[in-house]
Order: C-alpha cells, then structure tokens, then sequence
C-alpha cells in the first residue's frame, strides 16, 4: 500500500504504480519465499526478529526498482 501511495504522489500513472507493485511483490516473493505472513513468520514477531535481510531488499528495489 505504501509503494501506491508514495507513487501516486510522485505523480505515476496507475499502470506504473500496479507495474511498481506487482514487481516488488514478485522480488520479495522471489527472495523470501512467500507473501504470506503465516508462512513467513510462523511464530508471529518478537524483538529478537532479524531485520537485516528485509532491510536490504528494500534497499535493493529502491536503488533499481527492480527484483
């Protein structure tokens, strides 16, 4: 939903924004595994999570806006 939002703000077509959403959901699905939380994070959250990987995802999308 963010990526949406900040798109349109940015002035991008519907068509960029559903292209922007449906790529970040395919390099996330492609370097985690799943879109589902249930099968992400099984146990739910805790303060000891890593956040290192998702962290350089996002970095990676960001810089190329590619998977």
């Amino acid at each position: 939903m963010f990526i949406g939002i900040y798109l349109h703000k940015m002035g991008k077509t519907t068509d960029e924004i559903v292209s922007a959403c449906y790529n970040f959901a395919s390099a996330f699905e492609k370097t985690f595994g799943s879109l589902r939380c249930l099968e992400l994070r099984p146990m739910g959250f805790s303060e000891n999570d890593p956040k290192l990987q998702l962290n350089k995802a996002g970095q990676r999308f960001r810089q190329t806006g590619e998977q």
